[in-house]
Formats: structure tokens, C-alpha cells, sequence
């Protein structure tokens, strides 16, 4: 007599030990019931105490021993649908928790079973076949209902908030049409619960859209179709951002391969296999990637959001520049306002401008001055300047431009009110965003102090009037008095009393911050 080699009972305990999550395992119920079943609405109730409940209104199951048994799938050989190896439900349930009870209505009857996967592991016996024929069905009900308790983890009921999320991403397909209704219960046992109905995941403000496409030649010459959408988002969520690749009603996986290591942070695309071409046959066992010709798809979906890819990649060095100069022009302000440059309110002035006088600031100058220059302190044509039109300065303000866009220069400035716009060539700036961050934040806030330094001799020397709005009336006693006819030394002189204070802002600054 021959004997077969047939699996260890302890294989459930490897199954326990994969590193899966509440959702993924409530995927894989909740696909039997919208593919098999023909289900238009699941319920989903989560009970630490009563244990996890998937309930669909489809056509119920046509064999109970296809829950249980490890690799029966009724759809093997069907190409155009998505199960295929009969692992995802029962790993499922395995992973759940150890007593496992369906009950399904398929034709008018009623069939119900249960399994203890804790016994099946002690005893080393695996499960009896179910060979009933069922009772009849009364009162009209529909669909299947599985049921998982003596649960091996506790869920919290910002687990289902999650699941609600993530299932509102994976079903988007069925969802978005209109095909599938998904609610998420939750009950503690302290009374508290909480219900989502589940929503289409959607990018928030995409722009840029485009559709997308391609085809792939299979091994057999069959050729093996994709389509779908791309657009850019500046609001996406970090983990929407990728190529979310669907087949039939639900969402495959979610990749960054198309990316090929760009900084994409702003991009999302949706790609759905076509289900007249035997993408089936290309799919992992859990229904959660692509493995065959996976290359192939990903070089194809590359070329096509190529052009998005390149736009992405210029939104996220201008907001790393941005997230990079902040703490800069912060600190850049600090530093202004102790050495009395900022220009502020009547009441602030008295109190804020030069503080701790000359260790910090720039020195008072001599309360009795004798220029041998006029002051140059801008007069306005209409009459004095009135104090109440002074409100709070916004300073200095750093932004970034193309080189292109600046005519060759290194950086540029703008007056705009009581607002100076140091603007910098985004091209210079862009090989400093790996460097260390303390490294980088001294080495640009050299370069801003000086840039900034440059532009207030200029115009201290050409228009004085634009520094108005700026700068501290103070200092343009200070300079009068101190500087010479032509002042073509005030750049140096500002940027000895400013660099110092900057540095010393940006390091207090950088230790208060959480991830320094």
C-alpha cells in the first residue's frame, strides 16, 4: 500500500507566525464573498470578547470544506477571476483565532461547520469532511456568515479605524462603481463601539491628470493589458503615495517600484489589470503582488508617468529646500531683531530693538550725533509715516527660484512692504539637502547672512527707500553715523553682527526639535 505524504498539523503555528495584519486577513474573507459569493455588501463586526465576524449577502458557499481545506479553490482554472491557490481564507482564519464556524445558504439550504484549529494541532488530525446535505432554509435569509472566537490577539478600537482605511483603498475599484457596500463594526467590552462605512479612497486635489496604459507580451505571445490614471496631489497622504495596481474588484498591492527611487512624494496612479488578458496566473499566492513578468509591468508604467515622475521629483526638492529653510529664516529673524536691523511697532521698539545693547545688537548709537551726512532715513511724500501703520515685520523670508529663472544669478531680492525675499537658485542648493543637518543648516545660513548682507548695502547705497518697510529706524541712525560717504563696507559690518546670532538661534532651535 502506498502512502502519502501529507502536512503536518503544526503548519498552523507557521501560519501564526506570519507577519500579518487585521486587514489583510479580513481582505482575504471579505474576497470569497464578493468573488465567490457574488456579494454586494460585507459586514465586518470586531468583539474582543465575542469574537470577529464577516457576514456577505451573496450566494453563499457551494462546498464548506473549501474554507477549511489548504488549497481547495473553486476557481483555479478560472483565469478571469482572482482567487486561485485556496491559501488566503484558510490562513485566515488560522491566524485569527482557534474556533472557526461557518454557516452558508447555497441553493435554499443551510449548511453549517466548525473547525478548533487548537485541537486540529494537538490531536495531529486534520478536520472531517462535510458530506451533509443541509436543512432548508427558513425566513428568507441569504449570504454566509464566518466566524472566528477564542481570538489569539486583542484589538483596539483604533484597529478598525485603520481597517476602514485601508479596506476604503483596497476595495476602491468595487467601491467606486458602486458594487460593493463594506461596514466595519467595533465593540469593546466596556460598552464603547464604534460603526465606518467604508469609502472609496480618493486623492485629495489631483492635478496633473493623465491616463495612462500599456501592454506587455506574455510568454505565449498572449499579450497582457493595463490602464489606468495618474495626476500629482500636494496634500497625498504618505502611504497613498504610490501605483496602487488593481485586478477585478480590489487593489492588488500598493508599489513605489514605478518610481525607480525618485522622491515622488506628491504622485499617486491607479493601474488595473485587464481581466479579458490571464494576469490571474501572474499573481502571488496571498493575491498581494504581482510576480510574473513583474519587471515588465513596472519598466511599462515607468514610461508612461515618466513626465509626472520628473514634476513630482521638482515639487519635492522645492519642499525639502522649504523644509530646509525655515528653521534658517527663523533663526536669520531672531537674529535680526536682537541686533535691532527688524523694524517693529512703536510699543515693540522701546523694548525689543537692541537688545542687551551692544554685546549683541549693533551699539546705540551716540545720542547726540554729528553726521557729517544727512540722515538718510526715507521721508514719505504724503507726510510722516503714522505709527499705527506699522504692524508686527514679517522680516525676512527666503524662497527659491530655477537659475533660469533668476538670469544666471546665484540669488536675487524683492521688497515687498515690510517683507525682504532673499531669493536663491534652487540648483545650488539642492546637493546640500543630504548633507548632515547641522553641517547644512551652517553652511546656508552662512551663505543666506551674506546674501542678505549684499542686499541691505545695496540698497542702503541705490534705494533706501525700499528698506522702509524693513528696517529699524535705529539702524538707519546707526549707519548714518557709522558708515562712510559710499558705505560699500556695511555688508561685511552686517553680516559679523548678524552670522553669529543666527548660528547660535539655529542650534537653540534644532535642539528643542523632537527628531535632532
Amino acid at each position: 500500500m502506498t502512502e502519502r505524504l501529507v502536512p503536518k498539523t503544526h503548519i498552523i503555528n507557521a501560519i501564526r507566525a506570519r507577519n500579518y495584519t487585521l486587514e489583510e486577513v479580513l481582505f482575504e474573507l471579505a474576497d470569497n464573498g464578493v468573488e465567490h459569493g457574488k456579494a454586494t455588501e460585507i459586514l465586518i463586526a470586531i468583539s474582543n470578547t465575542k469574537g470577529i465576524a464577516v457576514y456577505d449577502n451573496g450566494i453563499g458557499v457551494d462546498d464548506v470544506n473549501r474554507i477549511f481545506q489548504l488549497g481547495n479553490s473553486s476557481s483555479y482554472h478560472l483565469w478571469q477571476g482572482l482567487s486561485q491557490y485556496g491559501v488566503g481564507a484558510k490562513d485566515a482564519t488560522i491566524f485569527l483565532g482557534d474556533i472557526v464556524r461557518v454557516k452558508t445558504i447555497r441553493n435554499g439550504r443551510v449548511h453549517e461547520k466548525q473547525v478548533d484549529w487548537h485541537q486540529i494541532e494537538r490531536t495531529g488530525k486534520w478536520p472531517e469532511k462535510y458530506t451533509a446535505k443541509g436543512i432548508p432554509v427558513r425566513g428568507g435569509e441569504v449570504g454566509t456568515t464566518l466566524t472566528v472566537t477564542r481570538l489569539w490577539k486583542n484589538h483596539q478600537l483604533a484597529t478598525s479605524e485603520k481597517v476602514a482605511k485601508a479596506f476604503g483603498q483596497t476595495f476602491a475599484p468595487a467601491l467606486r462603481k458602486g458594487l460593493l457596500k463594506i461596514i466595519i463594526m467595533h465593540e469593546l467590552a466596556n460598552g464603547k463601539n464604534q460603526t465606518f462605512e467604508v469609502e472609496a479612497y480618493t486623492p485629495p486635489d489631483l492635478t496633473d491628470g493623465m491616463e495612462i496604459g500599456g501592454i506587455i507580451n506574455g510568454a505565449d505571445g498572449a499579450p497582457l493589458c493595463w490602464s489606468g490614471r495618474a495626476g500629482l496631489s500636494a496634500t497625498l497622504p504618505e502611504r497613498f503615495n504610490a501605483v496602487h495596481v488593481a485586478f477585478g474588484h480590489r487593489v492588488i498591492e500598493a508599489t513605489r517600484d514605478p518610481f525607480q527611487g525618485k522622491s515622488v512624494p506628491t504622485l499617486y496612479a491607479e493601474v488595473e489589470l485587464d481581466r479579458e488578458c490571464p494576469w490571474k496566473y501572474c499573481l502571488s499566492d496571498h493575491k498581494t503582488k504581482v510576480v510574473k513578468y513583474r519587471d515588465e509591468l513596472i519598466e511599462s508604467i515607468y514610461k508612461q508617468i515618466e513626465p509626472l515622475l520628473l514634476k513630482s521629483e521638482h515639487q519635492a526638492h522645492n519642499l525639502a529646500l522649504r523644509e530646509m529653510t525655515a528653521p534658517i529664516e527663523s533663526a536669520l529673524n531672531k537674529a535680526m531683531k536682537g541686533a535691532g536691523i527688524l523694524r517693529l511697532d512703536e510699543e515693540d521698539e522701546a523694548e525689543d530693538a537692541f537688545v542687551n545693547g551692544e554685546e549683541e545688537g549693533f551699539p546705540n548709537p551716540d545720542p547726540d550725533p554729528k553726521p557729517e551726512l544727512p540722515i538718510i532715513y526715507p521721508s514719505n511724500p504724503e507726510g510722516p509715516i503714522e505709527a499705527k501703520e506699522i504692524t508686527k515685520p514679517t522680516g525676512v523670508r527666503i524662497d527659491f527660484w530655477p537659475r533660469a529663472k533668476l538670469e544666471g544669478k546665484a540669488f536675487n531680492w524683492q521688497f515687498s512692504g515690510k517683507q525682504m525675499t532673499v531669493v536663491l537658485a534652487e540648483e545650488l542648493f539642492k546637493p546640500v539637502l543630504g548633507w548632515p543637518p547641522a553641517i547644512r543648516e551652517k553652511h546656508v545660513i552662512h551663505l543666506v547672512v551674506a546674501f542678505v548682507s549684499h542686499a541691505i548695502e545695496v540698497e542702503f547705497r541705490d534705494a533706501p527707500a525700499n528698506l522702509a518697510g524693513v528696517i529699524s529706524r535705529k539702524f538707519f541712525e546707526f549707519v548714518n553715523t557709522q558708515a562712510g560717504d559710499t558705505r560699500d563696507d556695511l555688508a561685511p559690518y552686517v553680516y559679523g553682527h548678524l552670522v553669529d546670532g543666527a548660528l547660535a538661534a539655529s542650534t537653540r532651535m534644532r535642539e528643542r526639535r523632537p527628531h535632532a
